[in-house]
């Protein structure tokens, strides 16, 4: 049984402090509203020091009674839970994308977009299984060998300590690319150490089911389910937030930001690398950043709710990497509860759209049917005022009027890309 919440305190335990995760930091803001609090905690070993990964805190979500989520790779679940016994259920989607980059210091290395081939013959510096990153790297490692007849070398190092390879070497090796899905010290690298980005993993994979929102099944049951419920929306809010801050280029809160960069210092990857260790880094700016590459990158989720499509990719590349029975698929299918994720995907989407056709009404029967005369109004005051305060010639009132012609087209151009900005929100 979960230990009763009185009056409101729920433990969150997460794979790792990390700024993909940017938003149960901000819904931890939001709950107080609601009158709950949000704890996260971090994976402890048996000695009572932090550690990360996504196989340690689900260890630890299923062994107490006192944690009533868990942000982690949904693939733990047929890993460590095969036959559902802990009773967890996956109530919706942090992350549907493969939140990994690939980055180098070789010059001699060309941007890759959408192709890793060229990580054929590389020494490659990743995670270990059974991390998320780790189960994709050996998948990438077994396909090449496939397409190729050759792969690359892989060097496992644990979570947080991969990009100070970058600049050592590995077993004497020197290292030439490393994998990481720590996008703050992913930046903090681009910034200050040269470093650059040669591929992303996550225009591979159109949707992958890459971060779970996991609870147990009491927590959805009467009593219980409210709470659920007002975590559930408070996290939505956030990804919506996130989103929307970014795309009117609003400034997130400072208490946010500040307890952002507060808690990731503490098990912050960047600083634990010898290369920043001269580096006056400004966090604050780190952040913001990381923060704009995020919401681009399309990291967090639009929509929470479990997609079976994203589901099945997960669970096929584990299959490949790991020893995983085909029958833990029809068991890990029935863990899946989207009641309440996609109930919220239709509210915000209402709210979204509510949005756009508040601004469509404005652009649709005013600017889009009058731009060319809106156009033309313009010019024509622009030549008479200018012809009034010059006293011009008529060979100067031509030249004005053909000048603030052109100013005319460039307004109905502008009107127009506003326009189709408009339709494209």
């Amino acid at each position: 049984m979960l230990t009763p919440i009185y009056p409101t305190t729920v433990n969150l335990i997460q794979a790792v402090r990390t700024l993909i995760y940017a938003p149960i930091y901000l819904s931890k803001q939001k709950l107080i509203a609601s009158g709950i609090t949000l704890n996260i905690i971090n994976p402890k070993d048996e000695y009572g020091n932090e550690i990360v990964g996504d196989a340690e805190s689900f260890k630890e979500f299923i062994a107490s009674d006192n944690i009533h989520f868990c942000i982690c790779d949904p693939m733990m679940v047929p890993l460590y839970d095969p036959e559902l016994k802990k009773n967890v259920i996956i109530i919706g989607v942090l992350i549907n994308k493969v939140a990994l980059w690939a980055m180098t210091k070789n010059r001699h290395i060309r941007d890759q977009v959408f192709n890793t081939a060229f990580l054929v013959d590389k020494n490659v510096v990743s995670y270990s299984k059974p991390s998320t990153a780790g189960a994709v790297s050996v998948y990438y490692k077994i396909k090449m060998s496939k397409l190729y007849g050759s792969t690359f070398h892989k060097f496992d190092t644990d979570n947080g300590l991969e990009l100070q390879y970058l600049d050592l070497s590995f077993d004497d090796k020197k290292i030439d690319v490393v994998i990481t899905a720590d996008l703050l010290a992913y930046e903090a690298h681009y910034q200050y150490n040269n470093a650059r980005p040669v591929h992303y993993f996550s225009k591979d994979w159109d949707k992958f089911f890459f971060t779970g929102i996991i609870t147990k099944k009491q927590m959805i049951q009467e009593g219980m389910r409210n709470i659920t419920e007002k975590v559930l929306k408070a996290i939505k809010e956030s990804i919506f937030d996130l989103y929307d801050f970014h795309r009117i280029k609003r400034q997130l809160p400072a208490s946010f930001l500040d307890e952002l960069v507060k808690d990731i210092k503490k098990y912050t990857c960047f600083h634990l690398h010898p290369q920043f260790s001269t580096v006056n880094i400004d966090e604050r700016f780190l952040v913001d950043k990381t923060l704009n590459e995020y919401i681009e990158s399309g990291i967090p989720a639009e929509k929470i709710a479990i997609d079976f499509d994203s589901f099945d990719k997960a669970f096929q590349l584990r299959k490949t990497v790991e020893n995983i029975d085909k029958s833990s698929r029809y068991y890990y299918s029935k863990c899946i509860d989207n009641s309440m994720s996609e109930s919220l995907d239709k509210e915000f989407r209402e709210r979204w759209i509510s949005w756009k056709r508040f601004a469509l009404r404005i652009y649709n029967p005013f600017i889009k049917r009058y731009k060319i005369g809106l156009a033309i109004f313009v010019s024509a005051v622009g030549a008479i005022v200018f012809n009034i305060i010059s006293k011009g010639s008529i060979l100067v009132i031509l030249v004005s009027l053909i000048a603030f012609a052109g100013i005319a087209f460039f307004v109905e151009f502008i009107l127009r890309k506003i326009g189709e900005y408009v339709k494209n929100i």
